[in-house]
């Protein structure tokens, strides 16, 4: 998510259409889901706690 849509976010709550939203999700969250599988594995067995 780029700076430009954090801001919308946080302080133009009320103008945001929800169309908006999905999009940022769908766009965000695969990426976001490898890097931290990716921090996890780096972690080894201590995937439970902070590495």
């Amino acid at each position: 998510m780029d700076n430009n849509a954090r801001n919308l976010i946080s302080h133009g709550y009320d103008e945001i259409q929800n169309e908006r939203i999905w999009v940022i999700i769908v766009n965000s969250l695969p990426v976001l889901k490898e890097e931290v599988e990716g921090l996890m594995k780096g972690c080894g067995e201590k995937a439970d706690t902070i590495c």
